[in-house]
């Protein structure tokens, strides 16, 4: 059961596609969504914000700026998904559902994101369980 808001951050610099998301996303029932248009503003957004998730490009200012978002969003907690329109990506690469531009719309898109903040939001439970079972 995913409580809602919970923040969504899109990683993306094509401003029509992140609209349409942004639109989606709060039809969908999620006031909180933030934009960073390359991976530097990315960073800067993960600190701010604490996404619960994170929709990010690979297409970015240098090669390995997408995996620089994708481990520092890990590294905090959110839930990722690589949201690209590019060629021969992988999931297995990178260590995150892989979904093509053009899938998600509808109910696929909710799908995702439910299923998403449903783990992110586990995570957070089971790392407070933690805590409290070291104290």
């Amino acid at each position: 059961m995913v409580s809602r808001p919970e923040a969504v951050l899109i990683v993306d610099d094509d401003d029509l596609y992140v609209r349409a998301l942004t639109r989606q996303l709060r039809s969908l029932g999620f006031p909180f969504v933030y934009r960073a248009a390359s991976a530097h503003q990315a960073l800067a957004m993960l600190e701010r914000v604490h996404p619960t998730l994170v929709l990010t490009d690979m297409a970015m200012e240098h090669p390995g700026a997408g995996r620089d978002v994708i481990a520092s969003a890990k590294q905090l907690g959110a839930s990722v998904a690589v949201v690209s329109g590019l060629p021969g990506l992988r999931a297995d690469d990178l260590g995150v559902p892989l979904h093509h531009k053009s899938d998600l719309i509808g109910d696929s898109l909710e799908e995702l994101v439910l299923e998403l903040i449903g783990a992110a939001q586990q995570r957070s439970r089971d790392s407070v369980r933690t805590t409290e079972q070291v104290a």
